[in-house]
């Protein structure tokens, strides 16, 4: 029963360590994303200028408006984390909702390949399709730290331009099609492995937090313990001593009463060591009474040393 205990319990603090991953991940992710949309607004607009006078003004302005509330949108989502107070588990469900966010931005720039397809100027539409694969490339670095929100992207932006290529009566486009189909495969393994590598620094970094803290708590366990040993040396100071003392008292005495002159020799020695165990012992216990704050260092004598 109590290594059961002991196995749940070790399991549900890897669970808890885990969700700390995922959330620090997550905070990357709302870290970079103001970057992103300003790009994503600046690319909307170049591409509705492009198109300005090659595709019903409605349909330009419609699109363009869509990208700029769901961008304006994000914003104020981004704004709101960054000011919440948060917690691992809200973190997670934080992520789901950029998540979310991204996929509707991949179905706007996927909705560019079919309102701005048109077959008699294909090589604006091949512009249209660099933009969009530029895109895609270009947020593999700020999407790696939550990789279920890459794929949705790619995914519901270049699958529409894909499906076009295909359709194209053109063998050259479709296999400009297939090898795009191809292309979506190597991003996801990119992404893959940059959001292993993001893993692993954060891993590592709280790695270094907690051995900096076990070395923290440590030393104040260290430094507790010899406090309360010089404390100790300095109170026990008298019942070290009195054992001395009594000695000293007993040797005398005993020297008194001796009356052979090699005994006495012997005493006397006696008696110079005892005096020396007690001058080094009240060295000792003046070290030890200082260490533990006992005895107070006047600084008026120090000064008034120094002045001499």
């Amino acid at each position: 029963m109590l290594n059961f205990i002991k196995k749940a319990k070790a399991g549900a603090d890897l669970s808890q360590h885990q969700l700390n991953i995922k959330a620090e991940l997550i905070k990357v992710l709302y870290q970079q994303a103001n970057t992103a949309l300003i790009g994503v607004v600046a690319t909307a607009t170049g591409i509705a200028y492009i198109f300005y006078n090659e595709v019903p003004v409605t349909l330009v302005g419609g699109w363009l408006a869509i990208i700029y509330l769901l961008s304006f949108i994000r914003y104020i989502s981004i704004k709101k984390f960054k000011a919440a107070k948060k917690t691992s588990s809200s973190i997670i469900q934080w992520g789901w909702l950029f998540a979310f966010f991204v996929f509707l931005s991949g179905i706007s720039w996927g909705a560019a390949s079919v309102i701005f397809f048109m077959p008699d100027n294909l090589q604006l539409f091949n512009v249209l399709s660099l933009i969009i694969i530029a895109m895609s490339v270009g947020s593999l670095a700020a999407l790696s730290a939550y990789p279920n929100a890459y794929y949705l992207f790619v995914v519901s932006a270049m699958l529409p331009m894909i499906w076009r290529y295909l359709n194209i009566d053109a063998a050259n486009y479709h296999i400009f099609g297939i090898l795009l189909f191809i292309f979506n495969f190597a991003l996801f393994s990119i992404v893959r492995v940059n959001h292993r590598m993001l893993k692993d620094s954060i891993i590592l970094r709280f790695e270094k937090n907690d051995l900096v803290n076990q070395l923290t708590e440590q030393k104040e366990k260290a430094e507790q313990a010899n406090v309360a040993k010089t404390k100790f040396l300095a109170a026990a100071s008298h019942d070290i001593r009195q054992p001395l003392h009594a000695m000293s008292l007993f040797l005398g005495a005993l020297d008194e009463r001796l009356e052979n002159s090699d005994h006495k020799n012997i005493v006397h020695k006696i008696q110079k060591s005892s005096t020396a165990l007690n001058e080094l012992l009240d060295s000792l216990l003046d070290i030890s009474k200082l260490d533990a704050g006992v005895i107070q260092i006047n600084s008026a004598d120090n000064a008034g040393l120094a002045n001499f």
